[in-house]
């Protein structure tokens, strides 16, 4: 008989990393979706994947970790490990169901591998338009990384650094590109954030704002460790070539395919990607003996 997790779910566990319940259904196992939305708040998309689902599933998101607090985990698997805490106090034990979204989707790779690890089950794991790196950025990400490393200098100031040459880079492009640039997309999302990031030099506390340039340092440096049985990809049409970072695990050639441009896909085409999700879940509920998502070695 499967639990009642109709109660609602604490805001968060501690101030950097919050956990919002979207609907406290009952009778069914959670379903807790890392939205990725690092800008703040929880995005509307969610509210219509939980609609989509029913009202009998519970529905709960988890935000992006906070840099600027006292915690300041240096991996994708601290970051990981602190999400898996917020869960856990919704759902101590399996099996579980996670998805996530863009920067979200590695973080619930993580967590599933963690999980599989401590010997609980996931039945359930669905990455929507899942970040990687490019080639380009995680070769300078890693240089820098192992230059430092020989040079003994500490983790957080490796990243600093990093944050900081990214922001100057930025301020170069600002001048010799228009606002609209992509490599100049995120820029006016960070000044909302934090306005001294219009300055050259900002203290570090702004720098531990930019969740992106945070992200990228991190996920540059990770290093995938296990191979899902059971994991469903949602992709969007403009964005494709993002498909070959996860290749090997994406074992289904009909994953589903939703019109769009990564943020625009969840925003404008939200109700394909719920009605996709919901076919999914149902798969996943109705199948007699479901194996767990990690079950050997990348």
């Amino acid at each position: 008989m499967l639990k009642d997790y109709s109660l609602p779910a604490p805001e968060q566990h501690n101030a950097q990393t919050a956990l919002h319940t979207i609907q406290a259904g009952k009778r069914t196992r959670p379903f807790f979706l890392l939205h990725g939305n690092w800008t703040g708040g929880v995005p509307f998309y969610c509210y219509t994947l939980a609609r989509t689902l029913g009202p009998e599933q519970p529905f709960y998101a988890l935000d992006p970790f906070i840099f600027n607090g006292p915690c300041k985990p240096m991996s994708i698997e601290e970051m990981a490990a602190a999400h898996l805490e917020a869960l856990h106090v919704v759902q101590p034990e399996g099996p579980y169901q996670l998805g996530g979204f863009c920067n979200g989707s590695l973080l619930a790779y993580e967590m599933a591998r963690q999980l599989h690890a401590q010997g609980q089950q996931v039945t359930f794991l669905s990455l929507i338009a899942p970040i990687s790196v490019s080639t380009m950025r995680q070769v300078v990400v890693r240089s820098i990384h192992a230059i430092s490393t020989l040079l003994h200098i500490q983790p957080m100031h490796q990243l600093i650094s990093f944050l900081r040459l990214r922001h100057a880079a930025r301020h170069v492009y600002s001048m010799l590109y228009t606002a609209n640039d992509l490599l100049l997309q995120d820029f006016p999302k960070l000044l909302a954030i934090d306005a001294r990031l219009h300055v050259l030099f900002p203290p570090t506390d702004a720098l531990l704002n930019d969740y992106v340039g945070i992200f990228t340092w991190l996920a540059a440096l990770y290093k995938k460790r296990f191979m899902p049985e059971y994991v469903d990809f949602i992709w969007f049409d403009k964005e494709l070539a993002k498909k070959k970072a996860w290749k090997t695990m994406e074992k289904d050639p009909n994953s589903a395919i939703v019109p769009g441009h990564h943020t625009g896909g969840v925003t404008e085409h939200a109700d394909l990607v719920a009605q996709v999700l919901q076919s999914y879940l149902q798969r996943a509920n109705h199948t007699q003996a479901p194996a767990p998502v990690a079950s050997r070695p990348l």
